[in-house]
């Protein structure tokens, strides 16, 4: 079996920007149905670039996932550890 990316993990992803600021929120929603959400702003509304916006809100959400997924492999292998072990 392929070992799975985070991005395997990822159902779909929604972006809003909050008009009149510089504040995008990205909310990726896993196959599980569990959403996570990454937020990007910057410090001069006048420099807004909503592409740049999405980009850094996804990363923000997506580093997110990956610490959920770390923990849910941890989880995993401690429990099996636990199973073999009886």
């Amino acid at each position: 079996m392929e070992k799975e990316t985070i991005d395997d993990f990822i159902r779909f992803v929604d972006y809003h920007h909050f008009p009149e600021t510089s504040m995008t929120v990205a909310c990726i929603t896993l196959h599980c149905g569990f959403s996570v959400i990454g937020y990007s702003s910057c410090v001069d509304p006048k420099e807004f670039s909503e592409q740049l916006g999405r980009m850094w809100a996804f990363q923000d959400a997506r580093d997110k996932v990956s610490e959920f997924v770390a923990y849910n492999r941890s989880e995993e292998a401690y429990t099996k550890a636990l199973s073999d072990n009886k």
